[in-house]
This record gives structure tokens, sequence and C-alpha cells, in this order.
């Protein structure tokens, strides 16, 4: 009894199964139907988008987007069908290769094909029962936490976990128990690794719960269309807690819009809805353009037939003119001769004048360069004037250093002053001397005071003879400069003098005291007149040598100052010399010049005359080739205007032509346009349809569903029976 109904239930479960691929298979072929037909329809709409009327242009209406809505929602439907139906075969393949019940009846239908594989069905059962039974996770795996599960994983990964478990003691259930611990340690870490265990845990024990779990990771990873999948294939007595409905409710509305953002890229149909509405902006714009050309191109056809007529008259009043040219031409031939004559006269008359202009030029050059010299022996005159003036001025210098040791002369006589003041308190002798010394001074000053006065006028004789020195301003200046001096000095030495009696007065007062002390500074007093006479008469000695030396450079001087009398006076006749040579050169220079500019005025005339000549001869060459030029120009626009009004006569042809092709064209795409609306409205139908069929494709699967939970419940009590057939059969020794 219990293998019969095990049977039933296996040929049950198969029928069923073939069924649903069945279905499937339908399903499929379906979609794809619907998806040709939606790309057909869409490329039909596009054809007739282009080619419609200007009507249509601006606006393509709301039905446009409402049928890209309904292709979008279409396209969506399709992409959560096909995620579904690949969900049902994942889990339908898990279940037929792991699931319990699919085990214990693939066991007995295989038991109950011979006697032989009947004895071996209960060893078979008690495998399977060890294997499913409930158990507590072996310290292998790192006990109840598996603990051992997770430090496998973070050293090797799913790899090291599954030779971990790699072991026929270890139930299926305890690994996904192990799996799904796994899963829960990594859910904040790494979601698709958490996904990954979930997904392991449900091959392993295919349950429903497990199931759940999954779509939840998977969502968390963000594999939205399967995650949705999954939770659709749950069976429907499935309970969810309210975190769990939430996050159901969350994934559902994700999924959605993720397919319709899918179902957007994969159509482009906004996109291409706005390429083609530019499209027909721009066929539109290009209708008006090709109107506005046909107009435009009308007017110019007749704007060219008024030219082609006026063209005709300017041609016969032109051949008129050519013929009255042809008889002025005789005559202007015969000008021509006479003026080829005239022109070889002028040739002849040019040539000699060129020769006589060529001899001139030399002559002017000859000229040009004798006064180039004239300039160069001018310049080097007034360097050697200058070096004559630089000169001078050193001599001034030198004068001026001579004023200097004067000064110091003068300098040295205050202090012999100073000293022989110094010494008449002491004794009477020493300023007699200094006295003497004094006188002598003032006859060197005398004597210096004549020499200056000689050279002042030597050097004003110097000034009236040089009056176009210019630095004569600046010696005068010197020379001045010098005589203050010299008054301020003698102004000072006066006021030596007096402050120097002044204080031999005050000397004298105090002889009285100093007379008490005669006694006592009698020899000192012997010791310094000594001492004080050898040393005024070293300081005499060297005075009159440095009279001597102002002797001698007083005469030297006065010898230089005749010299550059002399060699000034040389430079003046230099100088008068050179300005009578450069008026005669001048003089010369202007009768070169005279006749220069009479031989250019000759020229001038003559080329005038030659370039008059050949200016009519060119004028009359000029009048003959531009009436040549003209007849051939209006030749060639005639002609060009009569190609041109034969290709405005073509394209009028091929304008009109144009235009009804394009009226056809429109007619045929207003016929296109209501086809594509009529096949519009049947996609819809067959759309609804589909829609319909799902519908019962999904009543269907509920349906499949309930048999699917009444054959587990079958299964169970299954299960109870073979746990007693199993007790039956251990109670029994023998067996």
């Amino acid at each position: 009894m219990i293998e019969q109904e095990n049977s039933t239930v296996g040929v049950n479960d198969e029928s069923r199964l073939a069924a649903m691929k069945e279905e499937n298979e339908i399903l499929l072929l379906q979609l794809h139907q619907v998806q040709e037909e939606l790309e057909h329809y869409y490329q039909q709409e596009r054809a007739a988008k282009e080619g419609g009327a200007s009507g249509t242009f601006g606006n393509p209406g709301p039905s446009a987007s409402r049928t890209g809505d309904e292709l979008h929602n279409a396209l969506a439907e399709n992409l959560r069908l096909r995620a579904l139906v690949n969900a049902q075969r994942k889990v339908h393949r898990l279940e037929t290769d792991n699931a319990l019940n699919i085990k214990l009846g693939n066991l007995l239908i295989q038991g109950v094909d011979s006697p032989k594989t009947l004895f071996s069905v209960p060893g078979a059962l008690g495998k399977i029962w060890r294997n499913y039974r409930r158990q507590s996770p072996p310290k292998v795996l790192g006990g109840k936490g598996f603990t051992k599960v997770i430090d496998a994983y973070g050293g090797g990964g799913f790899e090291a976990v599954e030779k971990l478990m790699a072991r026929d003691s270890i139930s299926p259930v305890t690994r996904a128990n192990g799996y799904t611990t796994l899963g829960r340690h990594l859910m904040n870490s790494d979601r698709a690794s958490a996904a990954e265990a979930a997904r392991r845990a449900y091959a392993l024990e295919p349950k429903s719960f497990r199931l759940k779990w999954l779509a939840f990771r998977l969502h968390e990873a963000g594999s939205l269309s399967e995650a949705e999948a999954l939770l659709d294939i749950l069976p429907s007595d499935t309970k969810f807690s309210d975190s769990e409905a939430r996050q159901a409710s969350q994934l559902r509305h994700e999924a959605k819009h993720a397919r319709q953002r899918e179902a957007q890229q994969v159509a482009g149909f906004t996109e291409r809805r706005d390429e083609i509405e530019q499209q027909l902006i721009s066929l539109a714009r290009a209708r008006d353009e090709n109107a506005q050309l046909l107009a435009e191109r009308t007017r110019e056809v007749e704007a060219l037939a008024r030219i082609n007529a006026q063209l005709t008259q300017e041609k016969s009043a032109l051949v008129k003119h050519q013929e009255t040219a042809l008889q002025h031409s005789g005559a202007r031939d015969q000008e021509i001769d006479a003026l080829k004559q005239a022109n070889a006269r002028l040739e002849r008359e040019k040539t000699e004048l060129e020769a006589r202009y060529e001899n001139a030029a030399r002559q002017v050059t000859d000229r040009t360069r004798e006064v180039e010299n004239l300039k160069q022996v001018e310049v080097r005159l007034g360097q050697e004037r200058s070096e004559l003036v630089e000169q001078h001025e050193r001599n001034i210098e030198r004068v001026g250093e001579l004023c200097q040791d004067v000064t110091d002369l003068t300098e040295a006589k205050a202090q012999l002053e100073e000293e022989l003041l110094a010494s008449i308190a002491m004794h009477e002798e020493v300023i007699e001397q200094l006295i003497a010394c004094s006188q002598e001074v003032e006859s060197m000053k005398q004597a210096w005071a004549q020499l200056e006065q000689e050279r002042v006028s030597a050097l004003a004789q110097h000034d009236e003879i040089s009056a176009q020195v210019v630095a004569r301003t600046r010696q005068v200046e010197a020379l001045e400069r010098v005589a203050m001096q010299l008054k301020q000095e003698k102004v000072a030495l006066e006021g030596q003098h007096e402050a120097m009696l002044r204080q031999s007065t005050e000397q004298a007062r105090r002889v009285l005291e100093l007379e008490r002390m005669v006694k006592r500074l009698e020899q000192e007093i012997a010791e310094l007149t000594t001492q004080h006479q050898a040393e005024i008469a070293a300081q005499v000695t060297e005075r009159a040598q440095q009279v001597d030396a102002l002797a001698q450079d007083r005469a030297r001087l006065e010898r230089e100052n005749l010299a550059l009398v002399e060699q000034y006076e040389d430079v003046v006749r230099h100088a008068i010399d050179r300005d009578r040579e450069i008026e005669l050169l001048t003089q010369v220079k202007a009768t070169l010049e005279q006749q220069n500019s009479a031989l250019a005025d000759q020229l001038e005339g003559a080329s005038a005359h030659a370039a008059e000549r050949s200016r009519e001869l060119d004028a009359l060459k000029q009048a003959n080739a531009v009436s040549e030029r003209e007849r051939q120009t209006l030749a060639a626009q005639y002609e060009e205007v009569v190609k041109q009004k034969a290709e405005h006569k073509r394209e009028v042809e091929l304008l009109v032509a144009a235009k009804k092709q394009l009226e056809s064209e429109k007619s045929t795409l207003l016929n296109q346009h209501g086809e594509s609306s009529r096949l519009v409205t049947e996609h819809i139908e067959q759309i609804n349809a589909l829609q319909q069929q799902l519908e019962s494709q999904q009543e269907n699967d509920a349906e499949l569903k309930a048999r699917q939970r009444m054959v587990q419940e079958e299964m169970i009590r299954a299960e109870a029976q073979l746990e007693l057939i199993k007790d039956i059969l251990l109670r029994e020794p023998e067996l």
C-alpha cells in the first residue's frame, strides 16, 4: 500500500514537473513573440513619423508617450518573468537534487523495481536518517557558534570552509546552519559574501525559511530581480515578521524601479522619440527652406529673362559701336605710326641727354670728393685748435699751482713771523732779523705782484689776439679769483702782523717780569739765540732758493706765452687760408650745381615730353584692348546667361518633380500612419490577452503550489510510515 502511494506520488510529481516545463516554455515563446511584435511596431511607428505630414511634425500627441509607457511596462514585465523563470529553474534543480522528500521518493521508486533492491531500502533509509537527524554542531566546526568555520573563511574563503565541512559525519543540515551563521557574521561587512553563504545554505537544505533568508541577503547585496523572484516562489503560507514585511515591500518597490530603468535603457524609447521629433522638425524646416528656395529661383528666372532681353539690346548696340570702332582704328593706326617715329627721335635725344648727365654726375662726384677732403682738413684744424686750447688751459692750471705755492709761502711766512714775534720777547736782535726777513718777503711779494701784472698784461694781450677762443672768459675769471685770493691773503697777513704787534706790546709789558728771570734764563737765551740764528739762516737760504725757482718759472712761463702767441698767429693764418679755399670751393660748387640744375631741367622736360607721348600711345593701346575685352566679356556673359537660364529651367523642373514626389510620399505616409495606429491597437489587444494568460498562469502556479503542499504533507505522512516501518524492522532480529 505504501509503495503504491509512493509510486503514485512520484508519477504525479513527474507529471506536474513536465506540465510546468511545458507551461514555462510556452510562456517564454509568448514573451519572445510579444517582444518581437513590440519591436516591429516601434520600427513601423518610427518610419511613419519620419515621413509623416506637416500637421504631425510639431506635436506627436499623447499616443506616443502612452505607447512608450506600455512598451516600458511590457519590457519590465518581461524582465520580471524571465527572472522568475530562472529562479524557478534553479530552485527546482536544487529541490530535485537535495530535498529530503525527493530523495525518499526516489529511494522508494528504485526499491519497487526488483526484490533485491527492496532489501537495500532499509539500509539506505538508515543512512538518510543518520544524515538528516538533529545533531549539535561538532567541535571540528567550533560548536554552536561555528567559530572555526568563521576562522576558516577569514583564512581562505569559501574553499577553506568547504574543506572543513567535507566530512561524511557532518549532516547537510549542520553544514547549512554553519553557512547561515557565517552569513550572519558577514552581513554588515561583506554583503555579497553573506548572500553567497545563504545560497550555499539553501543548496544544502532547500527549505522555505532558508529561501526567504537568501532573498533578503540578495536584496542587501544588490541582486534585486533575483531576490524578488525568490520571494514570489515562496509558498503562500510563508509568514513574515514586521521587519521582514517592510523589507519585502521595499525590495519589490526597488526591483520595480530597477526593471523600469533597465527597460528604458533597453528600449531607449524616450531618446529615440526625441531624436525622431528633431528629425521631423528638421524635415519641416527643410521643406520650408525648399519652398523659399523655389520662390527665390522663380524670381531669379524672371529677373534673368529681363536681363536676357536687356543684354540682347546691348549686344545690338555693341555691334554698332564695334563697327564705328573699326572705322576709327585705321586713323588711330596712322597716328600710332607718327607717334612711333616721334618716339624714336625722343629716344635718341634721351640717350644724348643721359650721356651728358653722366658726365655732369662724374664732375659732381669729383667736386664732392674735394669738398669732403676740405671738410676733413677743417676737422683736423679744429682738433688742433682744441688741443691748443687744452694746452692753454693746462698752462693756466700750472699758474694756479704756482699761486698755491705762493700761498704756501705766505703760510710759512706767517709761521715764521709767529716764531719771530715769540723770539722778539726774548731778544731784540731776533726781532730785527725777523723785520729784515719780513722786508725781504715784502720785496718778494712786490716782485710777485709785478710778475702777476706782467702775466695779466700778457694774458690780456693774448685774449685780445685770440678773440675767437671760447675759453677766454674762464681764464679771466680764474685770474680774477687768483687776484682776489692774493688780496685776501694780504689782508690776512696784515691782520696777523697787527696781532703780532699787539702780542709784542703785551710781551713788552711782561719784560719787567722776565728781567727777573734773566739771570736764570741767560744761558737758555744764548742757546736759543744760537739755535734760532741757525734755523733763520737755513730758512733764509731756503727762501732764497724758492725765490730763484720762482724767477726761473716766471722766465719759462714768459717763453711759453710767447710760443703760444706765435702758434696762435700761425693757426689764425692757416684758418684764413682755409677760409679762402672754402669760399673758392663753394663758388665752384655753386656753378656746378647751377649747371646740374639746368641739365636736370632739360632732362626733365625731355622725359616729360617722352612720357606724355608714351602715355598717349599707351592710352590708345589700352582703349583698343578695353574695347576688345568688353566685346569678349559681353559675349562670355551672354553665353553664361544662356547657360544659367537653361540650368534654372532644369532646377525648376526638378523642384516641380520633387514637390510632386513629396506630395505622393505624404499621402503614403498618412496611409502608413493609419495602418500603424491599427497595428498599435491590435498589439495592445494582444498584450492584454498575454496579461490574461499570465494571470491564468499565476493561478495555475498557485494551484501547483497548493498541490506541492499536499505532496509535502503526504511525504510527511510517508516519513512517519517509514519511521514506523523502520522501527518494525529493527525490532525483528532475524531481519
